[in-house]
């Protein structure tokens, strides 16, 4: 089953102001708003055979090679620099 894209789905919604339109801030409050709706409707939400295997080969290369996250800031930092 083939699912529309996010911008697809906003443009087809009659009285939803343009993504384009919307601060970064009213953005982030809609796509949190999105996902506490998703969360809300877990048991509703099914993975393709695509993304339940690649979620299986996540699981998999983790238990075979288990490693401590790092901390946000390294993260975000490592981010930014890989952009410049």
């Amino acid at each position: 089953m083939s699912r529309p894209g996010a911008r697809t789905i906003l443009e087809s919604m009659s009285n939803t102001p343009a993504i384009d339109k919307l601060s970064v801030e009213e953005r982030l409050a809609l796509l949190e708003a999105v996902w506490e709706s998703l969360a809300e409707r877990e048991a509703d939400i099914t993975l393709s055979p695509d993304q339940l295997q690649l979620v299986r080969k996540r699981v998999a290369d983790y238990r075979a090679n288990p490693r401590p996250g790092m901390p946000l800031e390294q993260a975000l930092a490592e981010i930014k620099a890989a952009r410049k």
